[in-house]
């Protein structure tokens, strides 16, 4: 909601021109979890409820230097799932001991 609130009516955090703000958290999004959620079907930014920060993401994405930065979204995703099964394959090979033993 901070960042909703902070980038209303404006097109960058700065204001007018894309700053190292801006950069940061966008490229920074995708790898906080949000994608990592996107592909277990959960929204974490809905538009509905944060419409600012998602018209922001948008203006964003359009500007080639951020697309440069941030892999495309279903190559991320695919990535995320490959993860997520590498993950859930180690935890079922993991033997446990005892500390009596």
């Amino acid at each position: 909601m901070f960042l909703e609130k902070e980038v209303a009516g404006k097109n960058f955090f700065g204001g007018e021109t894309i700053g190292l703000f801006d950069m940061v958290v966008r490229t920074m999004i995708p790898y906080c979890g949000v994608r990592a959620w996107e592909f277990m079907g959960i929204d974490m930014i809905p538009e509905e409820k944060f419409p600012e920060l998602n018209r922001w993401m948008k203006k964003l994405d359009e500007l080639e230097v951020v697309r440069k930065c941030i892999p495309p979204r279903e190559e991320h995703i695919e990535h995320s799932k490959r993860n997520a099964e590498i993950i859930k394959s180690a935890y079922k090979r993991q033997t446990y001991y005892s500390l009596e033993s």
